[in-house]
Parts: C-alpha cells; sequence; structure tokens
C-alpha cells in the first residue's frame, strides 16, 4: 500500500499540488499523523509529507509479533572430542591451502580410528568444507565423524544433509531420494563391503530397473566371491525375464554377466573359459587360430553380450573372424582369456594380439572390465588416457619403478592423472623432487605448476633441501632454498604427523 501511496504523490508533485488538488488526507494513517501542525503553507506541508512518506515506503511493515519456538538442546557425545592438539593441526592442514583434499582425508581418518568426534569449534567449518562439489570425496569421513552433537547442529541447516546419513542410515535407505541412497551404498560398499551387500540384498526385490542398474555399478568396483551367491540368484531370476525390447532388462543382465565374469570361481566364468577354448585353437608352435561360431547360440544369449559385427553362416573369411573376434576381445575380461588359454598372461596376448585392432580391444576390455592382466604388458601398445588408465591398474610399487625406469614413460605422464594420486615411496618422491627441482632452475614453469599441487603426495622422509645433492652451484640452488623448498618443509612436516 506504502508503493500505491507514493505513487500518487508523485504525480501530485509532477501535477503541483493546485492542479491535482492535493490533500495530506490522501496519506495513510502514520504519515499523517505525524506531520508538523498545519501552518496553511500547502506547499511547506507538502515537503514535509514528502519526507515523511518517503521514509515510510522504504521501512516497510512491523514484523509481526510470534510465539518463540524453543530450540531442543544439543545432545551430549559418548565419544570424546579431539583435542585441542588435533584441533591445531587441523588449522595448519588448511593454511596449506592444497588443492587435494589428502591431508584433510587423513586426519579424518586418524580422528574416526582414535575413536573421536568433531570439536565443537569445528563443526560450521567442516561441515561448510565438505558442501562443496569440489570437496565431496570427504563427506562419507566427516559424517563418521560428525558426532551427536554434529548431527543435531546440521539437522538446522539444508546445505549440509550429507552428515545426517551416518546417522540415519536406515532411514535414508528406506525413504530417502535415489541420489541420497545411492551415495549411502557407495559409501557403506566401500567401507563395509559385506553390510553394503546386505543392505542391497534386503531391498532389491523392491527396487526400479534405473536404480538395480545403479547398484550393480557400485558394486563393480570391488566385486569379489562374497557377492557371487547374489549375483547368481539375481541371474537366474533375470534369465526367467525374456529380454524382448525392454533395454533396461538387457542392461541388467549384462551388468550381472560383466560381475560373474571378474569371479573366477562362479559357474558363468568357467563356462565362458570353455567357449572360448573351442573358439580358439592354441598350437604348441605358433600362432593361435580362431573358428567363427555360424550362429547365434544359446549360450551368447543368455550371456546377453551384443557384437556389434554379428554372426555370419560361415566360419571362414579372415576379414569376419577378425571383425568378430574384435568385438569379442573387447567384451570379454582378459582374465577369461588366460584361463582359456592356459598359458601365461605375455604368451595369451602374444597369442590373441596378433594385430594392432587386436590389441586395441584387449586395452579397452581392460579398461571397461578394470582388469590388470594385460595391464603393464599393454602399456607399450596405447598412450594417452588409455595409458594412464592401465597405469593405474598396476600396484602402486610397480608404477613407481616403471615411470622411474622408463624415460619414454616418465615423458607420457599426465602429472594431473588419478594414476599419480597415491602416496609415494622416498625413493619415487626424491626422483619427483629432482625433476621439480630441474624444471625450476631450468625456467620450466609449466611443469613446475603440474608438479607442486602434488607435494601431498611426498614421502614425509624427504630433505628438499638436499635434492640434488649438497654441493650443487650455490647460485642455481639459491632460489630453489628460499622459494620452493619453505613451502614444502610446511607439507612435509604435517605429513610427518599425519603418517608417523
Amino acid at each position: 500500500m506504502s508503493k500505491k501511496h507514493w505513487q500518487q504523490h508523485l504525480e501530485s508533485a509532477l501535477l503541483g499540488t493546485i492542479r491535482a488538488a492535493w490533500s495530506p488526507l490522501a496519506l495513510p494513517a502514520p504519515v499523517r499523523d505525524n506531520l508538523p501542525a498545519a501552518t496553511g503553507d500547502v506547499v511547506h506541508t507538502f515537503l514535509d509529507a514528502t519526507a515523511l512518506l518517503y521514509a515510510y515506503t522504504k521501512a516497510g511493515t512491523r514484523a509481526t509479533a510470534q510465539a518463540e519456538t524453543p530450540l531442543p538442546e544439543a545432545p551430549e557425545d559418548p565419544l570424546p572430542f579431539c583435542n585441542t592438539a588435533a584441533v591445531d593441526l587441523w588449522r595448519r592442514i588448511r593454511a596449506l591451502e592444497c588443492n587435494n583434499p589428502v591431508l584433510e582425508m587423513r586426519w579424518i581418518e586418524l580422528c574416526f580410528q582414535s575413536r573421536h568426534v568433531l570439536a565443537p569449534e569445528l563443526l560450521v567449518e567442516i561441515f561448510t568444507l565438505g558442501a562443496h562439489k569440489k570437496m565431496a570425496v570427504l563427506r562419507p569421513f566427516i559424517a563418521l565423524v560428525a558426532g551427536e552433537r554434529g548431527r543435531w547442529l546440521a539437522s538446522f541447516f539444508s546445505e549440509w544433509p550429507y552428515v545426517l546419513q551416518q546417522g540415519n542410515v536406515q532411514r535414508i535407505w528406506a525413504e530417502g531420494k535415489p541420489t541420497e541412497r545411492i551415495d549411502v551404498f557407495r559409501n557403506i560398499r566401500k567401507n563395509d563391503p559385506a553390510a553394503g551387500l546386505q543392505l542391497l540384498e534386503s531391498t532389491w526385490v523392491k527396487e526400479s530397473a534405473a536404480d538395480r542398474k545403479r547398484f550393480l555399478e557400485i558394486l563393480a568396483a570391488q566385486v569379489s566371491v562374497m557377492d557371487l551367491g547374489f549375483l547368481e540368484q539375481i541371474r537366474e531370476e533375470y534369465a526367467q525375464i525374456p529380454g524382448g525390447g525392454k533395454a533396461a532388462v538387457v542392461d541388467i543382465k549384462r551388468w550381472i554377466t560383466r560381475l560373474l565374469l571378474h569371479i573366477p570361481e562362479s559357474g558363468l566364468f568357467s563356462e565362458w573359459t570353455m567357449a572360448l577354448r573351442s573358439y580358439c585353437k592354441i598350437p604348441l608352435i605358433g600362432k593361435a587360430t580362431f573358428t567363427l561360431p555360424e550362429k547365434e547360440d544359446d549360450f551368447f544369449n543368455e550371456s546377453n553380450l551384443s557384437l556389434r559385427s554379428g554372426f555370419a553362416k560361415s566360419g571362414t573369411g579372415v576379414v569376419a573372424i577378425n571383425t568378430w573376434l574384435h568385438d569379442l576381445m573387447n567384451t570379454i575380461p582378459p582374465a577369461v582369456w588366460v584361463a582359456a588359454t592356459g598359458v601365461s598372461a605375455s604368451k595369451t596376448l602374444e597369442l590373441l594380439g596378433q594385430h594392432a585392432e587386436m590389441r586395441s580391444a584387449l586395452v579397452q576390455a581392460s579398461i571397461n572390465n578394470n582388469d590388470d592382466t594385460f595391464a603393464e604388458i599393454l602399456l607399450a601398445f596405447c598412450s594417452g588416457e588409455q595409458w594412464h588408465a592401465l597405469l593405474g591398474m598396476l600396484p602402486e610399487g610397480r608404477r613407481e619403478v616403471l615411470i622411474m625406469g622408463n624415460a619414454a614413460y616418465s615423458e607420457r605422464l599426465n602429472w594431473a592423472a588419478p594414476a599419480l594420486q597415491f602416496h609415494w615411496s622416498e625413493e619415487f618422491s626424491r626422483w619427483v623432487l629432482s625433476l621439480l627441482y630441474d624444471s625450476w632452475i631450468g625456467y620450466y614453469f609449466h611443469r613446475i605448476q603440474l608438479i607442486m599441487p602434488l607435494d601431498v603426495y611426498l614421502n614425509p622422509a624427504v630433505k628438499p633441501a638436499n635434492i640434488p645433492g649438497l654441493y650443487d652451484q650455490a647460485a642455481r640452488r639459491e632460489r630453489w632454498l628460499s622459494v620452493i623448498v619453505p613451502e614444502l618443509e610446511q607439507v612435509i612436516a604435517v605429513k610427518g604427523l599425519l603418517f608417523r
């Protein structure tokens, strides 16, 4: 209403008080009641009204008094808060401003392992940190150490729903949104695979096709013989469902097949081993020969595999066999091929990878199935993202040996790749620091910018001031010692406390 009065007042000002026939009676009561006593001067009264009405328009309406709703008291935590030394260490970690939250994650892990919860003075800071998209990896760990007081606080803020998951797993699993349930399952499966499997089994019959597919994708990250009973049970159930044109059903069947082929103890693994032996003849000397099936048999249908090349009526023809074989290699995990040939991985690759196209298919199969059977051997035949994906499958120590011992491999490194994101040995840390030192004194700033964010992976035992040696030219070392070393030593000092 105040805006309407102000608009009318402006019109009167533009037209003039005489032409617009203005009167104080047109003003709202609060303004009219506070006008100075009338002097008979309409213009003076109009100007006084203008000042009061403008303030009245901007001031808005008095809030309606409402009864206060008392907040429930914060519950007591059964576990102790982390102590002052731990809080100070957290402050030191955050002061480093590292892009990768490796040190923060380690601090939270230590807090959980020592059976402590977050101190009250850290709750808001750490909960807010976890709410950032780039720090999402910390959320399941933060939820573990939030404590009762932390969950009580998070219940008042919509920005921190992830904090409540740890204390309300069953409720979220039963009533939560699909994304919340996926997060809960992923976290439980990562920390306790058996508990995650039990949770999935309890509600599998009620899950939608879309959610089932997402849960199977999460299972693939840590599938093991423990999951065998569940997977074979649902495979039997889906065998009774005709695939038809329902893409969702076919997708789930393929995921079940893919997971079972990762478990050597499964019946499907044995069946495929025998099938591959019937298609592949291994001679004592020379290359393997392959026979193309004359039709799509029941075994292929039951396995729900899709080959782009399809099936020919004739089992002969180099082009047809190579196309079919390429698709088959691209689909079946490499471990199954090794079991079928009965020889070593290197010998199997020699038999199968007769052409570059075949090796390419095996590279893709290794990556798709996260199968490291051929990973190290295939590094020589690929580059870019595929090379880094294969490197990341190898044990951490083996990655270090290959990178340090092969100049071509070290030149291929993408320093931002996940394959390098692990805690390095002392030897590999010195190697990286030597490379960083050479880049610094050689003014290769691009490489410096790539390597420096990885300082959180350095081994705490290394001493950057001694890289590459105590007797290098002083003039070349001075810039290194004054600019780079202090920053590295701060990180290493914190790591020394976190990884004692």
